[in-house]
């Protein structure tokens, strides 16, 4: 990375996984991008105008043999941007 690149936000880097690769879950989240609040950012999205799903998953523990639910998202159909944006045509 050079002196005038930045490094990509943790939201820009949410929307960057969802768009590429579909869906992210919470601990995927946080061992590849070091993002520890993905609903936080899930819900700054939102805001923003991104159209972002919440499913739930439910799981057995692999340690105790109990149930575990966790979120995992996903962008939805060609939604790649805000709906602010989106209506907008370009002059």
């Amino acid at each position: 990375m050079t002196q005038s690149q930045k490094p990509l936000s943790q939201s820009q880097l949410v929307i960057q996984h969802l768009t590429n690769i579909g869906t992210l879950e919470p601990l995927q989240a946080l061992r590849e991008y070091g993002i520890y609040r993905l609903g936080a950012r899930i819900s700054e999205l939102r805001r923003a105008g991104y159209a972002i799903s919440k499913t739930w998953i439910t799981t057995k523990s692999r340690i105790t043999g109990r149930d575990v639910r966790f979120a995992q998202y996903s962008m939805d159909n060609g939604n790649a941007m805000p709906e602010a944006v989106r209506g907008q045509e370009k002059k």
